[in-house]
């Protein structure tokens, strides 16, 4: 589809995202056409999976190729990316705390919402297709990619621990709190 739509002289990343976009929601637009939804199958489901488990593996072993050590080395650039990504958690931090507003529930779900921040294939997808069309300026895109996804996962594989340790610590210090009351 990306190879077609592109050769077509239109947008093949936008064209694949209408297309995903259309499977993921198929259940939704049966139902608006009112028609009996058709549903993949198990084996189908499966073949899928594994699929997309191919072209992630895929992609991210390229783009292990493109960066390099020395990338490591140019500490300006790492501490501009480090900088975009605590950008990139005041961002979330903000739309958190905005979409949890009067609501019990979700404000109790503050601490997962904001560790649902992750970034990943399609960060690393859409950071290479300037670098690979050779825009000027764009040559650092990958490094600061990459430094994004390694830093948002690295958040979001520790920040539960300290969550988890958060919460323990409350449940503990509550009970010894009613206790000494009369």
């Amino acid at each position: 589809l990306y190879i077609a739509t592109e050769d077509l002289r239109a947008s093949g990343p936008v064209a694949v995202f209408a297309f995903g976009l259309t499977l993921g929601n198929e259940f939704s637009l049966w139902k608006t056409v009112r028609l009996s939804a058709w549903q993949m199958g198990g084996e189908m489901r499966r073949f899928h999976r594994e699929i997309v488990f191919f072209f992630r593996a895929f992609f991210f072993v390229g783009l292990g190729v493109l960066i390099s050590p020395a990338f490591f080395s140019d500490l300006p650039l790492v501490e501009t990316a480090l900088l975009f990504v605590v950008a990139l958690v005041v961002a979330r931090l903000a739309a958190v705390l905005l979409v949890s507003l009067g609501s019990k529930e979700l404000t109790q779900s503050r601490p997962l919402m904001l560790l649902m921040l992750p970034r990943g294939l399609a960060a690393a997808v859409l950071a290479t297709l300037p670098v690979v069309t050779v825009l000027p300026g764009t040559s650092q895109f990958l490094a600061f990619a990459f430094v994004t996804i390694l830093a948002t996962n690295v958040i979001a594989a520790f920040a539960p621990l300290a969550v988890r340790r958060k919460e323990e610590a409350g449940k503990d210090e509550q009970p010894k709190a009613t206790a000494s009351a009369p």
